[in-house]
């Protein structure tokens, strides 16, 4: 992935142990991202199956609401890993809040620490 493209910064100018911090922690951001819109996706889901009229004939009672929140859950985090604009929208606030590092070091490295 460029680095340029994504809106982090190059890592050509860090040393081997900087590097391998900045890229962990450049994960951690992503997955984050991905945790606030599977996260978003689940409320969306519970809101949307709250409208659903309900009938004794197909009603599974409280372990289906139980069984039915959990699988919203799972669904959220499999659609959350699909890059969806959310987690995208996310990540490049996160950045740009970030100014392009993810760590002190790295922003110490290109002379920009805070």
């Amino acid at each position: 992935m460029n680095s340029t493209a994504t809106g982090w910064r190059p890592l050509d100018h860090l040393k081997p142990a900087q590097r391998a911090a900045e890229t962990a922690a450049r994960a951690k951001v992503e997955d984050v991202a991905h945790d606030f819109e599977a996260l978003w996706l689940d409320r969306l889901m519970a809101a949307q199956r709250s409208t659903v009229n309900r009938n004794d004939l197909f009603d599974g009672g409280r372990g289906e609401e139980i069984f039915q929140a959990q699988l919203d859950g799972e669904f959220a985090k499999l659609a959350s890993r699909g890059g969806g604009a959310i987690s995208g929208l996310v990540r490049e606030s996160l950045i740009r809040s970030l100014n392009g590092y993810a760590t002190q070091a790295a922003a110490a490295a290109y002379g920009n620490a805070k």
